[in-house]
């Protein structure tokens, strides 16, 4: 595995501010000042970031921000466990003893209030609530329409092209195993379109230990399937839609905390009883390129597996929308606060009409449902 080398310091190495985001990135030149943009106008002011050997022109846009201390390796993004050995190493660096954000390129961090609430006033809400870490989920945001509607460029953002994001979404206790610990979160989020797609919320939501203990099994097979006959291997057996959840608001207490995968597990942290967002803009006009060049790359866990389904899910069906009827527009932290998307997180398990799904709004989503083909149907004979 490479080194990190320092490209430069922002700020003459001092600490600016109460909160420092720390992210790993490759070719995102499109989407990286959309990023800091919104970072800079919660209130972040100091950016740790890997470039992790681009060539669209990212590296040498981000040297020339006065608020990013730019690392530079080649390669090694597997090794590195995904890239999480190296923002440890940036965290123990310059984290300690202050609130951390660790982000992808792609990740916009959302709270209760954040369009007033400036993120160093919700970091010191935090240490008095008592609270060390925050829990959040991925929202996965897409076009209205068709995925090329998601074009992003120095003009049009993110949140201006893919303003659409499901509405439904299952709070609950990760399942484990009945002998074993529960593991750092406890909590697990089920839904999106990514979840549609795999398999579908009400079966996810019907999951338990022993369905993840059987999909697990795959980590053992995996190594034994040669590289050509992996996609085969992926369609048959890849059956784990990804993991919503992470924790990617953290006040490490010392140089030993760690990251294990990513934002999604770390060292254990006293929790917010308010989970926040991170509003996710996978699904843009040039998912379909970058699908294909992760599925050749292989960095990612499981060799890429997630990207091949992704390919055949997607692509391979002639996908092109993934809207549907329970989709809505997004407007705000309040909007998603009445979704129940942000709640607070010791109500979770409560079967009361605010924080969980009654049967009434299930059944009004089957006959939006019914209607929604009844139209497509329609379109499909007509021309439409």
């Amino acid at each position: 595995m490479g080194v990190l080398t320092k490209v430069k310091s922002a700020h003459g190495g001092e600490r600016t501010g109460p909160v420092a985001l720390f992210a790993v990135m490759r070719n995102e030149r499109k989407i990286v000042p959309h990023f800091l943009d919104h970072y800079r106008k919660l209130g972040v002011s100091d950016f740790f970031l890997v470039d992790n050997d681009s060539d669209d022109g990212q590296r040498e846009w981000l040297e020339a921000q006065k608020d990013v201390t730019l690392y530079y390796i080649k390669g090694g993004y597997a090794d590195s466990n995904c890239g999480t050995d190296w923002v440890n190493e940036m965290i123990q660096a310059h984290g300690v003893d202050r609130w951390c954000l660790h982000v992808d390129a792609d990740e916009m961090f959302v709270y209760a209030g954040c369009e007033e609430t400036p993120i160093a006033a919700y970091a010191e809400a935090l240490d008095r609530e008592g609270a060390r870490a925050v829990f959040a989920f991925m929202i996965d945001f897409y076009p209205s329409g068709s995925l090329a509607n998601g074009r992003i460029d120095d003009i049009r953002g993110p949140f201006a092209t893919c303003q659409s994001l499901d509405s439904e979404y299952v709070f609950r206790d990760y399942p484990v195993k009945p002998w074993a610990k529960q593991g750092f979160p406890k909590y697990e989020v089920l839904g999106g379109p990514r979840v549609r797609l795999w398999s579908g919320l009400e079966a996810e939501a019907r999951t338990t230990w022993f369905h993840y203990f059987l999909r697990g099994q795959v980590d053992r097979l995996e190594p034994l399937v040669p590289d050509f006959a992996f996609p085969t291997f992926v369609r048959f057996f890849e059956v784990q839609p990804p993991h919503l959840q992470k924790v990617p608001f953290v006040r490490p207490q010392g140089a030993s905390f760690r990251y294990h995968m990513g934002a999604h597990a770390c060292d254990p942290l006293p929790l917010a009883d308010e989970n926040a967002v991170l509003c996710h803009f996978k699904f843009t006009a040039d998912f379909h390129d970058r699908v294909l060049v992760e599925v050749q790359r292989a960095e990612h866990y499981r060799r890429g597996s997630q990207y091949i389904r992704y390919k055949q899910l997607i692509f391979d069906k002639g996908r092109d929308s993934f809207v549907y009827p329970g989709s809505v527009t997004y407007r705000d932290s309040r909007q998603l606060a009445e979704l129940g998307i942000i709640r607070r997180l010791s109500t979770i398990g409560q079967a009361d009409s605010e924080n969980s799904a009654p049967a009434q709004r299930q059944e009004r989503f089957r006959a939006k449902w019914i209607r929604f083909g009844r139209r497509k149907r329609v379109e499909q004979k007509t021309g439409a």
